[in-house]
């Protein structure tokens, strides 16, 4: 391994660390961002409009994707990842400049969906260019294990943004923390995303761009020539992103399940927080497995658990909370280990960047951002056991059409489709 590819491994998953870190915050500080940006009288609606900028910044991830994934395939990887790491700094500060409903009413609340929007824009093509950057700079039988350190910083971004926020609420009153504690976590993100900027002009461009470069199409849109030349490539990886999604993103949601579970609030944040730690941890093992059996038979196992999940919910959830979700942090270790490898690995040179992108933030918009809000009103009706079900959904077609593809996990990256 060269110095350049541990400088990218670094780089890679530290930058999707802070870049989660960032994008997490508004879920995480959702009950409290209701309060400051709402009428106090307002403030279950409030909740659920904060929950529905988190989806919407979602949902605007796909443009931003579409957008910066071909500047990535058209200009070059690099360029693409400096620019995205840049407006998520900028729309990160901003925020935490934002006047409260108190100070401006509902101008503050209107500026943190456009804010909110704009990271999304940015962490569009974020993500995917950590995937794309460092896959296209290791060996092919290191891809598992180099692209599952993305998806440990992704993960190790909601401990970095849950611990803050846990060490903040502990040293500040209520009042405080209500009227200026949260902005120090946002300051805090736009710090690492300056750094992470400063960091990325000292790597160089991937050698599969700069082989690739002079013999790129140049007249239709990317995203044209994606849709009609891969589209099972595009399927296949919508289906592994919306699996790795829906189980990130229900655990968000446990805090609305505090008095069904019969646990303390505290004992839900040490759980949350705990997870995240053992399925970070998990799937850089996971992903080095990967590359010595494969990555489809750990995407089969991943939905097997995830099946055992209802089941669980069912017999354990009134007693023990551990046994209630061992399926979901298995389920989530196993998917989140091997799915960005495989997005890297189902698209040629050409429409990568492109392709990575499309797949990661479609999965990511309907079925990341959509999940808390679904949860949330499926428990207003009492519909508890439906954050068990959910994943099901996914992971049922998902380990059919395993069936019927291609591990190209020691196959070496190639201008054509694989």
């Amino acid at each position: 391994m060269t110095t350049q590819q541990e400088r990218v491994r670094v780089l890679t998953t530290l930058s999707s660390s802070i870049e989660f870190y960032d994008f997490a915050l508004i879920i995480f500080l959702a009950p409290t961002l209701s309060k400051v940006f709402y009428p106090s009288d307002f403030q279950h609606h409030g909740l659920m409009a904060v929950l529905g900028i988190f989806a919407f910044g979602y949902l605007s991830r796909i443009i931003g994707g579409a957008i910066i994934g071909e500047r990535g395939d058209r200009k070059g990887r690099k360029p693409a990842f400096v620019f995205s790491i840049g407006l998520m700094a900028f729309a990160t500060l901003a925020i935490s400049l934002l006047p409260s409903y108190q100070q401006m009413g509902y101008i503050g609340a209107f500026l943190l969906a456009v804010l909110r929007v704009t990271q999304s824009l940015a962490l569009g093509g974020e993500v995917p260019g950590a995937i794309v950057f460092c896959t296209e700079h290791n060996n092919a039988h290191k891809r598992g294990y180099s692209t599952s350190l993305i998806i440990f910083g992704v993960t190790f971004g909601n401990i970095l943004a849950s611990g803050l926020q846990s060490v903040l609420s502990s040293l500040l009153t209520q009042q405080q923390f209500l009227a200026w504690g949260w902005r120090i976590m946002f300051v805090v993100g736009a710090g690492l995303s300056l750094i992470s900027l400063l960091l990325r002009f000292s790597v160089k461009e991937t050698s599969y761009f700069t082989e690739e470069e002079k013999h790129l199409p140049k007249e239709a849109p990317l995203i044209y020539q994606l849709l009609k030349m891969h589209p099972k490539s595009v399927f296949k990886g919508f289906l592994l992103t919306s699996l790795a999604a829906i189980s990130i993103s229900s655990f968000y949601q446990l805090m609305s399940l505090q008095l069904s579970l019969r646990v303390m609030k505290s004992t839900i944040h040490f759980f949350v927080f705990s997870s995240f730690i053992i399925i970070s941890t998990s799937a850089v093992l996971v992903g080095m497995l990967s590359d010595k059996i494969g990555r489809l038979p750990i995407v089969q196992m991943s939905c097997a658990v995830f099946s055992l999940f209802p089941l669980s919910y069912f017999y354990f959830h009134k007693t023990n909370i551990i046994f209630t979700f061992i399926p979901l942090i298995i389920g989530s270790a196993l998917i989140l280990g091997v799915f960005t490898a495989i997005l890297a690995e189902l698209f040629p040179t050409s429409v990568r960047y492109s392709g990575v992108a499309c797949c990661y933030n479609l999965g990511f918009a309907i079925c990341g951002g959509l999940t808390p809000l679904i949860l949330e009103k499926l428990n207003l009706h009492g519909m508890f056991m439906s954050i068990s079900v959910l994943p099901c959904v996914i992971a049922g077609p998902l380990l059919i059409y395993s069936f019927f593809w291609k591990d190209n996990f020691r196959s070496p990256l190639t201008s054509q489709s694989p």
